[in-house]
């Protein structure tokens, strides 16, 4: 039982450890990818574009006649 409580906590420090890894690579990342040749776009755009990608799509589309359909 005492292996089990030492493993549990060894691997919530490793979790957390990936975690906070993880969030600084993605400031990073954002960092970069807020950059263009024109100059930088705002931070907070740069997250927002990354949140709705991984938001579920509302309506789908085949072929340019629906999609015509679909912004009407």
């Amino acid at each position: 039982m005492y292996k089990t409580k030492y493993l549990n906590k060894i691997n919530r420090i490793g979790i957390n450890s990936i975690l906070e890894e993880i969030g600084l690579l993605r400031s990073a990342f954002i960092g970069i990818a807020g950059k263009d040749l024109e100059g930088e776009y705002s931070p907070k755009f740069v997250e927002q574009i990354f949140k709705d990608c991984k938001k579920k799509d509302t309506c789908t589309f085949e072929g340019k006649k629906s999609f015509l359909k679909s912004l009407k």
